[in-house]
């Protein structure tokens, strides 16, 4: 009676949380294996325990089965020792077995007759091959990152991780924390830049920008809270909703002691080198515009232990990070400030480069309460600040006042858990989170209320402010932004042995806020060149927008072990529902307030996706692993598909009308306010719908609805562990996966008939290889009577048209050491490459273009190697280094169809009504729009490129000193980050002018770097 009670009151609780709004990853580890006697026979109720101090409750108990068979959940990671008891038998201990999240370690147990108060002890090597999960993951633990040269950042974990690369928004190479903490993503085996997730104690911290997923990272991790990174990067079970890398930080809980953690590193200009050749010159790399540090740092300190023994724990940790650089090609404007709107001439001050900061503040507590012998509740609550300051200027394309401060000074994140082992085999796990950025972007402290953005063309610079930067988004000055996730989880494990089985779900409640967007006076002005009026730009701001959506994941997951076959099963059902809630754009200085009514199911997806997976101890001795998975998994969408229908999102923001500067003052003299007719020195608004909504946009039906109709891929790998020394394993793997439900648009006002044929001849230059001075063919434009017919745009299967695939295959040999003489080596090769196929025609014949509409680069041109190690050495000294080699930048070759435009017009009959760029390499960016993972873009889906920049290679070292005293030690660090002075290229200008300007370098990686550090942990 009192076990069904028990059971009914966590069903209730159950039942809670599905109503909630969640992601969830593993955030424990556990032991398995099997007991037999001295003849091997199998022992069953054999009771197993494993003690920790990284148990609040001290043990955690579990029975072998009837075949022998044990397992030891939901372990924090922590050095345990594990005790096997049964009557008639000597107790056996086994010591040291290290776990880390997501691992299961294998420890098997021989025991022979005699007194339970006999004790065999048995100390041995941790294991280091998984015999039974499936995933492929990087664990990279808070002294991993104390023993390298890397940066506590998004960027250092990547570095460490074999098949990895990080895609830092605005580009760049980080050294030794250059680019900081900063917003991006990481992408492994073909992983789209939108796609995964990254949690905080296995919830969701991501927000819902863009396609939510890894690119919606706005929490930052305090470094000194977090106890391990876990990176999954394939092979993840039915628990984890997305198939591209998840990041999972561990936090801290404090301990039965009290303990400390402290770091304190940096460095500033004075320590970087100048990494400017020659070579570069000759791309048009200036010297002067080498983008170098400026200054870097890391501070923090983290302090936990007990508040009551065995009971209450706490940890609170605190951390201000950053980094700043010279953006290169971007300055103050030294003209002066004399017109009433600031500066209509740029020139720029090479004494007073624009400075891009990251920088990020966070204070954090964390308590950990064994409420009763069997329930375990955490509290955790971060209070973040972050700026992404002076951003846009590292293009170089603004000055100082033109550039941005996305500052969001009010980041906060609350979670809360419950565990309970109801049984030696029935375990409960639950945990709701609260994470929402909130900020005011904003601009630099040196404009003045009365300055508008000026745009010189001739000089290709916006400055005074910030203005437009592409279709539909110049209003991006914001307040009151905000971003609120929440998540909530719960599971039910039970675990025999022989199978250990899970149901659970996730719940995920996104939302994205823009309540009041604004461009600086709401207009700007454009100078075709200095000092010569062009035209006026009107902005309708301030806009507003608000969408929401909530993701819902179901699954069973069974782990069954046969003998030496472990077989993982398991199943997840995903649900995404969006919508735009009913709201009003704020009155704006030129256009009226607009009010749009609630809109439902944009979109409504269902899916079902299998995760299958194999794991067969080939030996028996828990030494070598043959691994098998094969799995479906939805891609991140979060509300962008919702954003995408929301009227407000539609209104027409930017128009412009011409500037007649009759007395020469440079001030357009006219009434702004009348949109529709000419006045005073301003024609009318070329935009006759400025101001208000125009969706241009469609869906087809049944695209944004029904069962397995969202972006997602299969992902496949087979591969083989094996412990080859003690503490040192390898591992080789195959890798695919399959991209699907591709949307291409159609415009249904026009068909393939509406454009003519026309070609041009490729420049001449040797860097253009055989593609130089030759013919290219298969060009299209459109005709008069086409463009007249206006854009009607729907989103629709591509399938309706032909095949279309992107597929990616490559192969990781990984390696990983931990030896007993303090030694520690890791690193492997990861190549392959991605291929992609859509070659038909949907409007423009011109998207069937031979080569260009598929593309397959080599294996060698996508390889990566890395390596990183430690070495002790004498008086308490050692020394360590992290090597990468990873592929370079993508080149483009994008040339203007107007450089030719009597060749062009003379072949098509008529004008080039629309001017546009064509690429001469195969590959290239082209004409047509996806939605990929519901970004709904005008450019092909086929993004790669046959050429490429030569490889980034960089070797950081570390010297550490270590002093010891009473229970602690501090670490000394002397570190020098890109040691051979590399100039890797990280950015080029895509379009091709002249043999001169093209590929010409706008960003090189940063020079070799000296910093100082030192930590200290009691």
């Amino acid at each position: 009676m009192q076990r069904r009670g028990v059971l009914a009151a966590v069903s209730l609780v159950l039942s809670i949380f599905l109503l909630l709004p969640a992601g969830a990853a593993a955030q424990t580890g556990s032991i398995s294996g099997q007991v037999v006697d001295e003849t091997g026979g199998v022992l069953p109720g054999v009771t197993v325990e494993a003690a920790s101090p990284a148990l609040i409750e001290g043990v955690r108990t579990a029975f072998s089965d009837g075949s022998g068979l044990y397992t030891l959940e939901a372990l924090r990671p922590g050095t345990y020792t594990v005790t096997f008891v049964l009557p008639g038998f000597s107790t056996f201990v086994r010591e040291g077995i290290e776990i880390v999240t997501g691992f299961s370690a294998n420890v098997d147990a021989t025991m022979t007759v005699g007194a339970v108060e006999e004790t065999v002890t048995v100390s041995g090597a941790s294991p280091v091959i998984d015999v039974q999960n499936v995933v492929h993951q990087e664990n990279i633990s808070n002294e991993t990152l104390e023993i390298l040269p890397t940066g506590r950042t998004y960027s250092g974990y990547a570095a460490l991780t074999v098949g990895a690369q990080t895609d830092i928004l605005g580009g760049g190479q980080d050294v030794g924390g250059s680019v900081g903490d900063t917003w991006g993503t990481v992408i492994i085996h073909g992983s789209a830049t939108y796609d995964g997730e990254v949690m905080w104690d296995g919830m969701s911290v991501t927000a819902s920008v863009t396609s939510g997923g890894g690119t919606g990272k706005m929490f930052f991790a305090n470094q000194a809270a977090v106890e391990e990174v876990v990176m999954a990067t394939g092979g993840m079970d039915a628990e984890t909703g997305f198939g591209a890398i998840a990041m999972n930080y561990i936090p801290r809980e404090g301990g039965n002691q009290f303990s400390f953690y402290g770091i304190a590193t940096g460095t500033n200009e004075n320590m970087q080198a100048l990494n400017w050749n020659e070579s570069l010159g000759a791309r048009g790399l200036d010297e002067s515009q080498v983008q170098g540090l400026k200054k870097n740092w890391d501070w923090g300190a983290g302090f936990g232990g007990p508040l009551v023994r065995d009971r209450l724990w706490f940890y609170t940790a605190h951390r201000w990070w950053g980094s700043q650089a010279y953006a290169t090609g971007s300055y103050h404007n030294g003209a002066p400030r004399d017109m009433p709107y600031g500066a209509a001439f740029y020139e720029p001050d090479f004494d007073r480069p624009t400075e891009q900061e990251s920088t990020t503040r966070d204070n954090s507590i964390r308590l950990t309460w064994q409420a009763s012998e069997r329930n375990k509740i955490t509290f955790s609550h971060a209070d973040q600040g972050h700026c992404l300051c002076q951003f846009w200027s590292v293009y170089g394309t603004v000055d100082h006042n033109a550039s941005l401060d996305y500052d969001y000074s009010d980041i906060r994140n609350t979670q809360a858990s419950w565990t309970m082992p109801a049984s030696n085999r029935l375990l409960f796990e639950a945990g709701v989170s609260m994470t929402r950025p909130a900020g005011d972007p904003k601009p630099q402290p040196e404009v003045m209320p009365n300055d508008v953005g000026v745009q010189i063309a001739s000089q290709g610079i916006n400055i005074n402010a910030l203005m437009w930067l592409g279709a539909n988004t110049p209003a991006i000055y914001g307040q009151g932004n905000n971003f609120p996730n929440f998540t909530a989880r719960a599971s039910m494990s039970y675990v025999t042995g022989s199978h250990n089985f899970k149901v659970g779900m996730t719940r995920t409640h996104v939302g994205e806020n823009h309540p009041a967007s604004y461009l600086q006076n709401h207009r700007a002005y454009r100078f075709s060149e200095p000092g010569v009026p062009d035209f006026v730009f009107q902005y309708a701001s301030p806009t507003a927008s608000y969408q929401e959506a909530v993701l819902t994941g179901i699954y069973a997951q069974d782990q069954w072990t046969i003998d030496r076959l472990t077989l993982n099963l398991g199943v997840r059902y995903d649900h995404l529902n969006g919508w735009v809630p009913e709201q009003t754009s704020p009155v704006g200085a030129y256009v009226p307030a607009v009010h749009t009514e609630r809109l439902d199911n944009f979109p409504n997806y269902r899916d079902l996706g299998a995760r299958l997976g194999a794991a067969y101890d080939l030996f028996g001795d828990g030494r070598t692993a043959l691994k098998w998975n094969s799995g479906r998994y939805v891609n991140a969408i979060g509300t962008i598909l919702a954003q995408a229908r929301n009227p407000l999102e539609s209104i027409i923001r930017n128009t412009t009308r011409s500037w007649d500067d009759h007395n020469g003052d440079l001030i357009p003299d006219c009434d702004f306010t009348i949109l529709h007719q000419a006045n005073g020195e301003c024609g009318a608004v070329v935009h006759p719908e400025f101001g208000t909504p125009r969706v241009t946009r469609s869906f087809a039906p049944g695209v944004l609805s029904g069962w397995n109709n969202r972006r997602a891929n299969w992902q496949h790998s087979v591969g083989i562990q094996h412990e080859l020394l003690e503490g040192l394993s390898i591992e080789v793997a195959y890798f695919r996966r399959n991209n699907m439900n591709f949307l291409v648009a159609d415009n249904l006002n026009i068909g393939p008939e509406h454009f003519n044929p026309f070609t041009i001849i490729a420049p001449t230059d040797p860097v253009l290889g055989e593609y130089s001075g030759q013919v290219m063919e298969g060009l299209y434009a459109i005709s008069p009577e086409g463009a007249a017919l206006g854009t009607n745009n729907q989103m629709v299967p591509a399938s309706d048209f032909g095949d279309m695939w992107e597929t990616f295959n490559g192969i990781d040999f990984i390696f990983d050491g931990r030896f007993p003489n303090g030694v520690t080596l890791a690193g492997g090769i990861a190549t392959g490459a991605s291929e992609v196929y859509e070659c038909f025609v949907v409007d423009d014949p011109m998207q069937n273009r031979d080569g260009y509409c598929n593309f397959a680069p080599a294996w060698s041109d996508r390889t990566q190697y890395k390596l990183n190690g430690s070495v002790p050495l004498p008086y308490d000294m050692a020394f360590s280094f992290v090597f990468q080699s990873i592929p370079g930048e993508r080149r483009f070759a994008n040339y203007a169809v107007a450089r030719q435009i009597d060749r062009v017009e003379r072949e098509l009959g008529h004008d080039l009504l629309a001017p546009f760029n064509v690429p001469l390499f195969p590959g290239g960016i082209g004409f047509y729009s996806d939605a990929r993972g519901g970004t709904l873009t005008t450019s092909r889906y086929v993004d790669n490129s046959v050429q490429w920049e030569p490889q980034v290679n960089q070797l950081d070292l570390r010297l550490t000193k270590i002093l010891r005293f009473g229970g602690g030690l501090i670490r000394a660090n002397v570190d020098v980050f890109n040691i051979f002075n590399a100039g890797a290229v990280t950015r080029v200008i895509d379009t091709y002018t002249t043999p001169a300007d093209y590929p010409r370098v706008t960003g090189i990686m940063n020079g070799r770097l000296l910093k100082f550090g030192a930590t200290i942990d009691w």
